[in-house]
C-alpha cells in the first residue's frame, strides 16, 4: 500500500511538469514512421496520420488532453516524418486502400534532473499493414452487451449463433457452450482466485485451441490470423482466472494464451470421427467485470460454413439476428 501511495505521489509530480519546458512552451518532437507489408517490403503512398498530444490548458494538465494531427504520405522507402510540439505521447495511424489500418502509440520521456525539465525527443515507429484478403459474413458478438443471467457458481448454457442464453434465461436453441462464473467471497485472499470464468464447449469433437501470442498483430485492425487450424481442438474449456500477485492482479488462462480458435456443432461418423463443424475465434482478453450484474468480457466470431477455416470477418455483414448486431463488433 505504501508503494502505491509513493507511485501516485511521483506521478502527481510528473503530471505537474510534463506539459511545459523551461520557456513555458510544449516540447519540440519528431515522429518518424516506417511502413511495410507482412513480408517486410516498404509500402509507398500510405497515409500516415501523426498525432501529438497536448493539454487543453497548458497551465493545468489535469483539465484533459487534445492533439494536433499531421497527415503525410510515405515515400518509396515506406517512411514519413512529422514534427510538432507535444507532451509525452505521440501516435501514428496508417491507412492505405486494400489494407487494414494499423496504429501505434509511442512514449518517450527524457528528463533533465538538474534543470528539472523534460527535453525534446524523437521516436521511430515501425508499422506493418495487413492486406484485406477475403472478409466474409460471420456470427460475431460482444458479450459485454448482455449480463450473466444468474449469480456466481452456476452453469448457464449459451447459443453462440443466436447470441442468446439457453432457456429459462433466454431464447437459445442450441447449447454450444456453458459458462460459469466464480467469484471469491474474499477477493483479497491470495490463496484463492478472485474470479474465474470458464467457457465449456459442449459435444463430441468440439473444443478450443489457443492462438500463439507471437502470431497476434497488436498494431493492425485485424489482430488474429486469417485462418483457423484444421486440427488441435483437444481442450474442452477456455478458462480465465484472476489472482492477486505480489503487487497487482495476475491473469491467466488454461491455454496460456489471450485469444483462441474453437470448433462447435461438429458432426461425427459412426466411428465417432469428426466429419464437419463450425469454426470460430475468441478475441481476447476474456474476463468478468466488477459490479452487481456480472458483465462478461468476450468477443467471439463464428464462420457459418461447415469446415471453412476463414476467420476474416466483414463487420458490415454480421449474421447475429439482433438489431444491435451492426455495431456489436466492428473489428474484423
Amino acid at each position: 500500500m505504501k508503494k502505491a501511495y509513493r507511485v501516485l505521489a511521483q506521478w502527481t509530480i510528473v503530471m505537474s511538469i510534463i506539459p511545459l519546458d523551461s520557456s513555458g512552451q510544449l516540447l519540440d518532437v519528431k515522429l518518424q514512421v516506417t511502413v511495410s507489408d507482412e513480408q517486410g517490403s516498404p509500402i509507398r503512398d500510405a497515409k500516415a496520420l501523426c498525432y501529438f498530444s497536448k493539454p487543453v490548458d497548458k497551465t493545468d494538465p489535469w483539465k484533459g488532453q487534445t492533439s494536433d494531427e499531421i497527415s503525410i504520405m510515405t515515400d518509396g522507402e515506406g517512411k514519413a516524418i512529422a514534427t510538432g510540439k507535444s507532451m509525452a505521447r505521440m501516435a501514428a495511424v496508417i491507412q492505405k486502400e486494400g489494407y487494414y489500418e494499423s496504429r501505434e502509440t509511442l512514449y518517450n520521456l527524457k528528463f533533465d534532473r538538474e534543470k528539472l525539465q523534460w527535453l525534446p525527443y524523437e521516436r521511430e515507429g515501425k508499422l506493418v499493414l495487413r492486406k484485406i484478403v477475403n472478409p466474409i459474413p460471420m456470427y460475431a458478438w460482444n458479450m459485454r452487451r448482455m449480463d450473466y443471467p444468474v449469480g456466481t457458481n452456476v452453469w448457464v448454457g449459451y447459443d453462440m449463433l443466436l447470441a442468446e442464453w439457453m432457456p429459462p434465461h433466454g431464447k437459445g436453441e442450441v447449447e454450444d457452450v456453458r459458462l460459469h462464473v466464480l467469484r471469491a467471497t474474499a477477493a483479497y485472499d491470495r490463496t484463492q482466485p478472485a474470479v474465474v470464468l470458464t467457457i465449456l464447449f459442449m459435444g463430441e469433437q468440439n473444443g478450443v485451441c489457443g492462438i500463439n501470442d507471437q502470431t497476434v498483430s497488436n498494431q493492425s485492425w485485424l489482430k488474429l490470423p486469417y485462418c483457423a487450424p484444421r486440427e488441435g481442438y483437444s481442450e474442452k474449456e477456455f478458462r480465465f482466472e484472476k489472482r492477486f500477485g505480489e503487487h497487482e492482479f495476475k491473469t491467466m488462462t488454461n491455454t496460456g494464451t489471450t485469444n483462441c480458435f474453437f470448433r462447435i456443432r461438429s458432426k461425427i461418423d459412426k466411428d465417432g470421427k469428426f466429419v464437419e463443424g463450425l469454426h470460430g475465434k475468441i478475441h481476447g482478453p476474456v474476463g468478468v467485470e466488477g459490479g452487481k450484474h456480472i458483465p462478461i468480457c468476450m468477443i467471439y466470431y463464428v464462420n457459418p460454413t461447415p469446415n471453412d477455416l476463414n476467420m476474416e470477418f466483414d463487420p458490415k455483414k454480421n449474421l447475429v439476428p439482433k438489431k444491435e448486431a451492426k455495431t456489436a463488433v466492428v473489428m474484423p
